[in-house]
């Protein structure tokens, strides 16, 4: 008995085991659909976060050499003209970005109300002795 009900099980799973040898055609195409359909969700979302960070590295940029500005002021009183470049080389906290690109404004004078503004790959962003960040728009090209 014991040994019918063994060999009987044995033809099922041989049987089943033929019947399933892959995937349907349509299946694979509903696969290859659906994945198609989250990459075209996804990758307009991955260029704005992309591009929102280098905006934001720009802004960054912008702030720590306002701040550098002002600690070089306070080193060198009686300078009339600060560059891009003595923020870079003196301790003043200022390194800037690989996104950041296209300095105008420099040199500062102290003495003046003074506006420095910076590109990034997407807007032109700027910063004033007394005022924040002002988004200028979109890069001229």
């Amino acid at each position: 008995m014991i040994t019918k009900l063994h060999d009987k099980l044995a033809e099922i799973r041989t049987a089943r085991e033929e019947g399933e040898k892959g995937f349907t055609l349509i299946e694979l195409l509903v696969v290859v659909i659906i994945i198609g359909i989250l990459a075209a969700i996804a990758i307009p979302i991955f260029l704005g976060q992309q591009q929102s960070a280098q905006d934001s590295a720009t802004q960054s940029d912008l702030r720590n050499a306002k701040t550098a500005i002002i600690a070089y002021q306070v080193d060198n009183p009686t300078d009339t003209a600060i560059d891009i470049t003595d923020l870079e080389a003196g301790n003043y906290g200022y390194t800037s970005s690989a996104t950041t690109v296209n300095w105008t404004g420099f040199p500062v004078d102290p003495g003046t109300e003074w506006e420095i503004t910076a590109d990034s790959p997407n807007k032109t962003f700027s910063i004033s002795a007394v005022g924040g960040i002002v988004d200028e728009g979109a890069v001229a090209e």
